[in-house]
């Protein structure tokens, strides 16, 4: 178990310090616009560890086997993260730019299921998130989790800061969450 903490750790500061990195050089409006791009390498290193991060806690976490949702099938923990992590992976296997390169209905297609990918994956954070606590932790997560979405939402439509420090935002509730439930129950 000592060897998953660690591995948490370093996957969790990965996501964040890039992540931090890529919102701060506002070289492309968000991350996956550094797709293709002589910066892109920063995106690998940012969402790779953010799919590690979650196909390991769908493994190792204790509670991965706890019913979380029940909607004619049993949707447990496990589910939700593996879920998450395809969907980053997903994410990275469908680049934003794609649309510069091709420009007909390839890349129209690419952008879309790049969004749809972006929409599941925080979809999936949230729907653990909301899910998870039971205690004092349920309402600050619930409302931190509540604002980081409507954050994003906002940042996508209303363009009130850069859609890179909108994920950025969700990430570091996301990594909180990750950290604050990944010790032994």
């Amino acid at each position: 178990m000592y060897g998953t903490r660690l591995r948490t750790v370093v996957f969790a500061l990965c996501a964040i310090c890039f992540g931090v990195a890529m919102a701060t050089l506002d070289y492309a409006g968000s991350w996956s616009q550094y797709a293709l791009t002589a910066l892109g390498f920063l995106l690998v290193i940012t969402l790779l560890p953010v799919v590690f991060m979650f196909w390991e806690r769908a493994l190792q976490h204790p509670r991965r086997y706890d019913v979380f949702y029940k909607i004619g099938l049993n949707i447990r923990l496990e589910h939700l993260n593996r879920f998450t992590a395809i969907c980053f992976g997903l994410v990275l296997a469908t680049p934003v730019t794609y649309t510069e390169m091709f420009d007909n209905w390839v890349g129209i297609w690419i952008t879309n299921l790049h969004l749809l990918f972006t929409g599941l994956a925080v979809a999936g954070i949230y729907f653990e998130v909301i899910r998870y606590y039971k205690g004092a932790g349920k309402w600050f997560f619930s409302i931190m989790m509540n604002l980081a979405v409507f954050n994003f939402i906002c940042a996508l439509w209303i363009r009130h800061m850069s859609v890179g420090w909108g994920e950025t935002i969700i990430m570091v509730v996301a990594v909180m969450h990750y950290l604050n439930t990944n010790k032994k129950e």
